[in-house]
């Protein structure tokens, strides 16, 4: 089970990360007008295995960052974990500014490497999703973001962070001219009478609606784009 776990989380990271090497601006791992989450798990792993665009040596390790947003928590942190292995540049922001999580084993993906601030890829940063300006002035100078935030007791509700936050992002993107944008989400936001939709929504109050208005937020923001 626990081996299921590690592989389950190791390809997702995966498919994420090959959505942020993508010529794409704006993408929703659950958009059905973008990529498949279900046909990303298949492939995700080996693909971005073998994505050169990934695969950065010493010599080619760009200047610019991934920021990723909600870094403390399992998928957020393991996105981190994983860039890092790959020798990437990046910004872990999390709400109380500290990183890594507690009883998050980052070797889920394979990372055994320093996870300390004095490892010269890693820069942890303070970011509140529920304030625009905290969003504009930490995304400014990245190369991508990584959206993994989601409600929580102390982070905000739904409304506050799987909707009006995504959304936020989406346009401090835009303002800081960040080249691709990769929202973490759920794969029945586009399936309302799933019972997926069903228990999720139940089990944290209107979390699927809000996360659907976010996707479709996004796809806005970025439409009006000229």
């Amino acid at each position: 089970m626990m081996m299921k776990s590690a592989l389950t989380y190791f390809s997702y990271v995966a498919a994420v990360l090959l959505a942020a090497s993508k010529n794409t601006a704006a993408l929703s791992i659950s958009n059905d007008r973008s990529i498949n989450r279900r046909d990303a798990l298949i492939g995700g792993a080996a693909t971005i295995l073998g994505a050169p665009s990934l695969a950065y040596g010493a010599a080619s390790t760009p200047s610019k960052p991934v920021a990723v947003l909600g870094a403390s928590g399992k998928t957020g942190a393991l996105c981190v974990a994983s860039l890092l292995r790959r020798g990437l540049p990046v910004v872990a922001l999390t709400r109380s500014g500290e990183w890594p999580p507690k009883k998050i084993d980052l070797n889920a993906v394979g990372f055994d490497g320093d996870s300390t601030s004095s490892n010269a890829l890693l820069t942890v940063q303070a970011c509140d999703v529920k304030n625009a300006e905290s969003l504009s002035t930490n995304l400014s100078g990245c190369r991508a973001v990584v959206y993994a935030a989601s409600a929580s007791k102390k982070g905000g509700n739904s409304k506050e962070v799987d909707g009006d936050g995504v959304i936020a992002a989406a346009n401090a993107c835009l303002q800081q001219n960040v080249g691709r944008y990769v929202v973490i989400s759920s794969g029945s936001t586009t399936r309302p009478n799933s019972l997926g939709f069903k228990f999720t929504e139940m089990a944290v109050a209107g979390i699927m609606t809000q996360k659907r208005r976010g996707e479709v937020g996004v796809r806005d923001a970025y439409s009006n784009q000229s």
